[in-house]
């Protein structure tokens, strides 16, 4: 459940899927998990994550611990690519547009779905994140 945008604030490309029941720390790194590689397959080069989860923006500003979860290690690895990767903390009131998206991949049931427009609805939730501030 991700947006990838410009600095304007208009999407690019968008993302959700269906993760089954895991912790919402799992989630969150599900999430971002799959955000790295569809940046990374979207030729994005410098990318900046947002993340609502200080937990998860902690982890991942800070160096491997050595026995971390899979999905931990799958992370650090793509960060190794050539690109530059930033993790902030953000806070959960500019999250509407992915909770929407998290809704619906939980809702449709679907894997993972690319989207390359904002489906109905998310344009007055992506005007509203960009105009609020925490």
């Amino acid at each position: 459940m991700a947006v990838f945008g410009d600095n304007n604030g208009r999407w690019i490309v968008g993302f959700h899927r269906r993760i089954g029941n895991y912790s919402p720390l799992h989630v969150e790194f599900h999430a971002i998990l799959d955000g790295l590689l569809t940046a990374w397959n979207h030729d994005a080069r410098q990318v900046e994550v947002n993340t609502d989860n200080s937990q998860v923006a902690g982890v991942l500003n800070s160096k491997s611990h050595g026995q971390e979860v899979a999905i931990l290690r799958r992370i650090r690895h793509i960060l190794q690519f050539q690109w530059s990767v930033e993790f902030t903390h953000s806070c959960r009131e500019l999250n509407t547009v992915v909770d929407a998206l998290a809704h619906l991949g939980y809702t449709e049931n679907l894997d993972f779905t690319v989207l390359h427009h904002p489906p109905d609805g998310f344009h007055k939730l992506l005007s509203r994140d960009m105009a609020e501030a925490c």
